[in-house]
């Protein structure tokens, strides 16, 4: 092995779903399958969080629930929101896109009512104003004489956009699609914006949680101090997604000691993490990254380019020195 298994910055690719290397002591992720399973299975709606700092991994633990949904329901459809943006908008986005991009258009377009239902139908088949219909099915301003010559209605705001994703959601279900599980990452995004904005996207999100097809989730990662703030202003929306809420934490010596094992046999490598640091070196590494997961990894990552460059054991001294610039 010549190449370096830990990732300087820990932060999982969408589209590398089969590179994703779990370490989950809490057995989080089989506890929010179990609540998709239920979901499922009582062809309900629902919403859950997962709560934790910046390194815990939230947004790794939100794309291997993804990667486990599709192995575990063969039907199973998964929409990743990388971060909710300022508008309810940003999420009918994605719903939207993932329609289009999977030319599932005209099928679900058969459930619909017009306006959506016109413009998903005319994409395909309307390669003069192509540009205009999508640039009004993602929610962009288009002028109302083009709206007008095209049929499209008014433009699409967020009032819209949840009505429209509901609508999208379900027109899903009825040609076969079950579990939907809708992943937002970052939702603490949402707590940044100006005060009354703040409160509508609260309210919209609310809303669109309450009127889900069923056998439909969305599941929001976010950090702690997001989640206290939406738990302040809006009672009502903590209300929906805490029906199952789990918190990610720093883990322990022995814990990173196991991460880090993961990620080597992942790679294929034959070594033991014994074998590469010293246990004061471990212990090191669990001291200065207080047990969070992306530290340590980053932390790991530089001592592991040390390594490569003698393939010597790395000891305490050695880790101290190279580790001093980051400590």
């Amino acid at each position: 092995m010549v190449r370096n298994p830990f990732p300087r910055l820990a932060v999982p690719v969408e589209n590398e779903l089969n590179k994703l290397i779990l370490y989950d002591p809490d057995n989080v992720t089989n506890e929010l399958i179990d609540y998709v399973k239920c979901i499922f299975n009582e062809k309900s709606q629902g919403a859950c969080a997962i709560v934790g700092n910046y390194g815990h991994g939230k947004t790794h633990m939100l794309l291997c629930i993804k990667k486990l949904a599709t192995q575990h329901f063969r039907n199973a459809l998964t929409i990743y929101v990388p971060s909710p943006g300022k508008k309810f908008a940003e999420i009918y986005r994605h719903v939207v896109s993932y329609v289009i991009e999977h030319k599932l258009a005209e099928k679900v377009a058969d459930f619909l009512t017009d306006p959506l239902k016109k413009a998903l139908n005319q994409i395909k088949h309307d390669d003069e104003h192509h540009f205009y219909i999508m640039q009004w099915l993602m929610a962009d301003r288009i002028p109302s004489i083009i709206r007008l010559k095209l049929g499209l209605g008014p433009n699409i705001d967020d009032e819209k956009a949840v009505n429209f994703s509901v609508e999208v959601l379900s027109g899903l279900c009825n040609i076969g699609f079950r579990p939907i599980v809708i992943l937002v990452d970052e939702l603490e995004a949402i707590t940044t914006i100006p005060s009354l904005a703040k409160l509508q996207y609260m309210n919209y999100l609310r809303r669109f949680i309450d009127n889900l097809p069923p056998a439909t989730i969305l599941i929001a990662a976010l950090t702690p101090a997001g989640w206290t703030e939406i738990v302040n202003i809006h009672p009502a929306l903590a209300r929906r997604l805490s029906s199952r809420i789990v918190y990610l934490r720093n883990f322990k010596k022995q814990e990173v000691a196991n991460l880090l094992q993961a990620y080597l046999e992942a790679s294929n490598c034959s070594l033991k993490i014994q074998e590469i640091f010293d246990d004061e070196v471990l212990s090191l590494l669990h001291e200065i990254s207080n047990g969070n997961p992306g530290e340590v990894l980053k932390l790991t990552s530089i001592l592991f380019d040390e390594y490569l460059k003698c393939f010597c054991k790395i000891n305490i001294n050695h880790a101290k020195k190279v580790l001093s610039a980051y400590a």
